[in-house]
């Protein structure tokens, strides 16, 4: 998924003190930019390819435009659609911010810049920050369900939405269960009382994801946690439901760019715990 921020060429001659700080990760789904930007800094003109969601954590800056300067404050959302070209003013202050990136969203379907203010965007923010941030075990897989929430309750914003069905929310609980599932869609349409295509098409416009997707993630991070324990593979495949070890070995190559041997040699050493904090935080143009 690439993006048409090129920070390393566009912010190069910023390097040194004072000087803009930024973290990239990707997973399948999603890439995750957090930034801490120095006061009154300006963000030369750029795009980004794909939609994508700003996250304000703390300090403030100011689209600056063609249009009338519009001000994010800490805590609130913007989404921009993909191509969307914005400069940014960064406020005396100063600022920390997240930018997440998701292609292949396609029930957002918006065309145009929304702002969501602080007290609208409480429970995504707080989410995604305490699982970036904050836990001691984060998987790719958590953080892209994150990332995609925020598209998601962009959506609701914008459109005035309705609660899900209540189904929905019974699908979604049983797949967050730690059982293991053989047939996630077959059981979904069998809890709901509806057809399999119904169901897949319904669970994908909520959650942006397919329910065998949406599964998938909550298998990896399951086993992520248990591989920074440091229990045998052949255990965490089964606990999973993987159908054995290497099946497990090549979803997780798939979704990570690792096996889990790797990856749990990492965790368990705590190194890499934290997928997202295990990504340095370095200084634009080093």
């Amino acid at each position: 998924m690439a993006s048409t921020l090129h920070v390393e060429s566009a912010w190069s001659a910023h390097s040194g003190r004072g000087a803009p700080r930024h973290r990239l990760c990707r997973t399948l789904g999603a890439t995750i930019s957090e930034f801490v930007l120095p006061p009154s800094f300006m963000v030369p003109p750029h795009a980004h390819t794909p939609p994508h969601v700003l996250v304000m954590l703390s300090g403030e800056i100011v689209d600056v435009d063609d249009g009338a300067p519009a001000c994010c404050p800490a805590g609130s959302l913007r989404y921009a659609p993909g191509g969307d070209h914005h400069q940014i003013r960064v406020s005396p202050r100063g600022a920390h911010c997240l930018v997440v990136e998701a292609a292949g969203f396609p029930e957002l379907r918006l065309d145009h810049r929304v702002y969501v203010a602080p007290n609208d965007a409480t429970l995504v923010r707080q989410t995604l920050t305490r699982w970036l941030l904050d836990a001691q075990f984060a998987s790719p897989a958590r953080v892209e369900d994150c990332a995609l929430a925020l598209f998601c309750r962009v959506r609701e914003l914008e459109r005035g939405e309705r609660a899900a069905a209540s189904w929905i929310a019974d699908v979604q609980r049983m797949l967050d269960a730690p059982e293991p599932r053989t047939a996630p869609l077959a059981d979904a349409a069998r809890l709901a009382g509806r057809s399999s295509e119904f169901v897949a098409r319904a669970f994908r416009a909520m959650h942006g994801v397919s329910i065998h997707r949406y599964y998938r993630r909550r298998q990896i991070d399951r086993a992520w946690e248990l591989l920074a324990r440091g229990e045998p593979l052949s255990s965490i495949a089964d606990r999973c439901g993987f159908a054995d070890q290497s099946h497990m070995t090549r979803i997780f190559v798939r979704e990570t760019g690792e096996p889990p041997a790797r990856l749990r040699a990492g965790l368990a050493s705590g190194h890499q715990a934290n997928w997202f904090l295990a990504s340095p935080l370095r200084v634009v143009g080093d």
